[in-house]
């Protein structure tokens, strides 16, 4: 009798029910999504770095005799050493406009190594003269195939090289070609894996290395070794030494790991928690309407708990429903998941299958918020006793409201305004819960906006306001200052240049250290400016450094304080020199440190030099600087910025889909709340609105009084969901901030009035479907129903 009660009662508000459903629907699938997700990339990982050897330390050196690898070998803390030559190489004579590069990475073709690379196509059998493997995204992006020539600028000269095939790398899962890109650009860079034998012969570097990478053996950390390994290679010209933790590749690629971890805690917990106030709401609605249905059940005997499992099995339903379909549409949507990261993680992916954990999960946790919200709604009435059940509960007493004493407002307001301010105050809980919903939905809706328009600020802000360049030419080895500039000069389409000097560096303070580019910049530069925390334009000071905001917390420096720095490219290098940081300023890419250019060649000991040239043209410009440089020895690439915008441009497009799903996602929790109060309101007070009806007002005003209280109550969501959307903006950069890039914070008006726009349409598409109730209004029925 109880079940043909519970469900005849769940059929006649089968659209509140469905409302709830929806939310927790929502709120399992992002666990089950972002769960499996993380698990598989996490697993994937971690099993292609053992089966393929990734290293746990990189060093990159000017050149060191393979036989010293031995020495490295001896030491205690590590297992295995790996020798290599790495080289960059622009393509030469390429198709379109665009500079390309492929980095030379050398293997020995009889040994298991370190930093294995995984065969996808071709062979590396019986390899000849100059052949390579193509990493599988530049080879697939290029159209390659086995037997095409590469001509490459290599050592001042151009070496073909033939394709055997392709493969893949733990290293270069997202290959970035500097520490400056964002993204990987598989059209314009890739790796080749050449045979050792044959590297050393297209570099003339006899038996030699330039890059090393080594596994520690059991038991040990990399700081355990790092200063031996820094001793060691330093006599060597080292020019970088990072643990795997600060490989980029792998940073990028945990960082959004990660991001998948914290997803799938929070965003399940905000839309469980949203469900089960819908549920407390719906269900105490419920009781105090049968409360004479109670107060019988108690006069025939039932006990308080027989009729509190009854009512809980009201949120049962809804749990089990939630999570049969939850946990269904998150696992369907796992695998087109995976396969969007497949286009931008060069890595052998687990293949979801259907998750019986995270099934198992997502019921129990449908189950015990639906039971704590059930008992939320129901614990209170089962306290009264049979025969003060079966009497209607004693009216609440009014007091006037807060807008009632401005009797200035009070006194300009329509009835219509009057009786839905007096509503919204009469029942706060309800008008609480609309709050609250609408809140969330604003917040989530505007995120989308707030995320797009920060990576905009990040990346277009570099371009647009600090590096103010068109055009950029990377030398092969530091030139003279005043040679470089003059050089460039001399192509007419070149309005203007400057030289630039960028210097690795190791800083020192308070016992951190870290491993840096310096940028030497021209005292009065016009192509590269830099921002104070303000926004004011800063002079570089004749003397001292410059830091970026996150460089300045990694070494935990203050303006004033004195810092060691060393440098490959100093006249000691193994020595340390001090410099006083002299100001430290906000950066949204990488970790830099500035000084003007004379102060930098000055600490170094060094004379006047450059390792780029900046310079403002046209296309036409770069295209003929290009041309005239195609095969020169001194000159590495050429690089426009127009062309890094519009790549930043489509990876944005590959974003849109994600974005698109928030946006989703909070249309449809900002309708289910709204509709679900709408309706819980609608049934309680299908009376009092029947009444109205009779007095006077038709149906239209009616629905007025019903949407009035809705938007007072959004109106004051929408001015405390700023706040709100502007602390999960700057959650959600804390949460993605790594060494490559820090995300702005930025909120601005657009985005807040995009995210009251989409708010608004969900409010009105809930109001839609309530105006259609309100019309079904039967007058004697309602009226005839004891409140």
């Amino acid at each position: 009798m109880l079940l043909r009660k519970m469900l005849r009662d769940i059929r006649s508000q089968k659209g509140t029910y469905m409302a709830c459903v929806m939310i927790m629907v929502i709120g399992l699938m992002t666990l089950n999504l972002f769960s499996i997700g993380y698990e598989n990339f996490s697993i994937s990982r971690d099993s292609y770095y053992a089966s393929m050897q990734f290293a746990d330390g990189f060093a990159h050196i000017k050149g060191m005799p393979v036989s010293e690898l031995e020495k490295l070998e001896a030491i205690e803390e590590i297992r295995q050493v790996e020798g290599r030559l790495v080289k960059d190489a622009r393509i030469v004579g390429t198709d379109g406009d665009q500079s390309a590069y492929l980095r030379l990475v050398s293997f020995q073709p009889e040994n298991e190594g370190l930093n294995r690379f995984e065969l996808l196509s071709g062979s590396i059998g019986n390899t000849g003269k100059n052949d390579v493997i193509l990493d599988s995204k530049y080879y697939g992006a290029n159209g390659c195939e086995p037997g095409d020539v590469i001509s490459l600028a290599v050592e001042g000269r151009v070496v073909d090289v033939r394709v055997r095939g392709s493969g893949r790398s733990p290293e270069y899962i997202y290959a970035l070609r500097t520490d400056q890109d964002l993204y990987p650009d598989p059209e314009r860079f890739g790796i080749a894996f050449v045979p050792y034998d044959t590297m050393k012969t297209i570099l003339s570097a006899g038996q030699s290395v330039n890059d090393v990478s080594f596994i520690l053996a059991d038991g040990y950390d990399y700081k355990d070794v790092e200063h031996v390994i820094r001793a060691m290679l330093e006599p060597y010209g080292l020019l970088d030494l990072r643990s795997r933790e600060d490989q980029k590749s792998h940073l990028l690629l945990t960082s959004e790991i990660d991001g998948m971890k914290g997803m799938a805690v929070a965003m399940p917990v905000v839309f469980l928690s949203v469900a089960a106030m819908i549920m407390v709401i719906m269900l105490k609605r419920l009781v105090e309407k049968q409360r004479g249905q109670i107060g019988v059940f108690k006069a025939f005997g039932l006990t308080d708990g027989q009729i509190l499992i009854h009512y809980l099995g009201y949120a049962l339903v809804v749990g089990a429903l939630s999570g049969i379909f939850g946990i269904a549409v998150g696992n369907a949507m796992v695998v087109p998941f995976t396969r969007m990261y497949q286009t931008m993680f060069n890595m052998p992916l687990v293949m979801p299958e259907f998750s019986y954990k995270y099934a198992v999960i997502s019921l129990v946790l449908a189950t015990l918020f639906s039971l704590a919200a059930g008992y939320g709604g129901v614990k209170a009435t089962l306290r009264i006793e049979p025969a003060e059940a079966m009497r209607p509960p004693a009216p609440a007493q009014s007091k006037g409201t807060i807008v009632e004493n401005m009797k200035f407002l009070w006194s300009k307001m329509t009835i219509i305004s009057r009786i839905a301010v007096r509503n919204m105050f009469r029942n706060k809980g309800r008008t609480g819960f609309v709050f609250i919903g609408v809140m969330l939905t604003y917040a989530i809706l505007g995120m989308p906006w707030a995320m797009k328009e920060n990576m905009d600020i990040m990346i277009y802000d570099q371009f647009d306001t600090v590096t103010v360049y068109d055009m950029k030419v990377d030398l092969s080895t530091p030139v003279l200052r005043r040679d470089a500039v003059s050089e460039i000069m001399q192509s007419s389409e070149v309005d203007y240049a400057e030289s630039l000097m960028e210097v690795p560096a190791l800083l020192y303070h308070h016992g951190a250290k870290e491993a840096v580019s310096v940028l030497g910049i021209e005292a009065d530069s016009q192509l590269y400016h830099l921002y104070g925390e303000n926004g004011e334009l800063l002079q570089l000071p004749d003397q001292g450094m410059i830091l970026s905001d996150q460089l300045a917390e990694k070494i935990d420096a203050q303006e004033g304080d004195l810092i060691l720095v060393k440098s490959p490219y100093a006249r000691w290098p193994k020595e340390t020199v001090s410099v006083q940081v002299v100001k430290i300023i906000p950066q949204y890419l990488g970790l830099n440190a500035y000084m003007d250019e004379n102060a930098l060649s000055a600490l170094l000991e060094q004379p006047d030099f450059a390792t780029s040239v900046i310079a403002r043209t046209d296309m036409s410009g770069v295209e003929a600087v290009r041309a005239r440089f195609d095969e020169s020895s001194q000159v590495f690439g050429v690089n426009a910025s127009e062309e890094l915008m519009d790549k930043y441009g489509e990876m944005m497009e590959m974003m849109g889909a994600m974005l698109g799903m928030f946006v989703v996602i909070g249309i449809l929790c900002g309708f289910s709340i709204v509709y679900a109060s709408s309706m819980i309101t609608l049934s309680e007070r299908n009376r009092e609105l029947a009444s109205m009806l009779v007095i006077g007002l038709n149906y239209s005003e009616v629905k007025r009084v019903l949407y009035l209280e809705q938007w007072y109550t959004a109106c004051a969501a929408f001015v405390l969901g700023m706040p709100l959307l502007r602390g999960m903006v700057k959650s959600m950069s804390v949460m993605m901030a790594n060494d490559v890039y820090t995300m702005p914070t930025k909120v601005s008006a657009l985005t807040f009035l995009s995210a009251a726009i989409l708010t608004t349409g969900s409010i009105l598409m809930a109001q839609w479907q309530l105006g259609r109730k309100v019309e079904e209004i039967e007058l004697v029925k309602s009226l005839s129903i004891r409140e």
